[in-house]
């Protein structure tokens, strides 16, 4: 009884680490704010892919796709509502800028532009193409880094720009099936809102 007792605990804990070791390094979040504020400057993401899933080049030389990694992109309002997604395809070494107001938020699915919300970065395989909206346990890989620029409100009518790292965030189950699901939903409900745009890799 004891060794069945103990066997069981030790799956356990080898498939907890096997099932926390697939969502490490893959979800990352951060916010925008002053987004209406027509006398603030835009905001921007930039996302980063440093090559570690694999080379750029095969070793014949010929380009390869095996280090492409999509940044699935989830924007959400202060009232949690998801307004916009969207996912960009990364090769190795490339920087991808991001403009919150016109590549990110410029058709909400509500038709509102918020002023401030959250911005939640899954990264994913490449292979089979890129969808914020398939994404699962079986496709998220690791190794995407994002950083974004806030505009901050100062004194009473200036603002100053900075800077702040996509913070890593643990990948629940339940977040995991949300928001693919969420993205659906605004992507059909949204008829022609709720997705952003990707545009040219920087």
């Amino acid at each position: 009884m004891f060794k069945k007792v103990g066997l069981a605990l030790l799956l356990g804990m080898v498939f907890s680490v096997a099932a926390s070791a697939q969502t490490a390094d893959v979800y990352w979040v951060n916010y925008f704010t002053n987004n209406k504020n027509p006398a603030a400057a835009g905001e921007y993401v930039y996302i980063i892919n440093p090559g570690l899933q694999g080379a750029p080049i095969t070793t014949s030389g010929a380009a390869s796709s095996a280090g492409n990694i999509c940044a699935n992109i989830y924007v959400f309002d202060v009232a949690q509502e998801l307004q916009e997604c969207c996912s960009c395809m990364l090769t190795p070494n490339a920087l991808l800028k991001l403009s919150v107001r016109t590549n990110l938020l410029s058709a909400p699915m509500t038709g509102s532009v918020p002023n401030s919300g959250v911005i939640k970065i899954v990264s994913s395989t490449a292979a089979g193409g890129c969808n914020a909206g398939t994404i699962s346990a079986a496709n998220i890989i690791p190794d995407l880094r994002a950083w974004g620029t806030h505009q901050q409100t100062v004194g009473s009518a200036g603002f100053a720009t900075t800077e702040s790292d996509f913070q890593a965030a643990s990948l629940s189950p339940a977040e995991e099936g949300f928001l693919p699901i969420a993205c659906e939903f605004a992507s059909y409900l949204g008829s022609g809102k709720g997705v952003c745009g990707c545009g040219p890799l920087t």
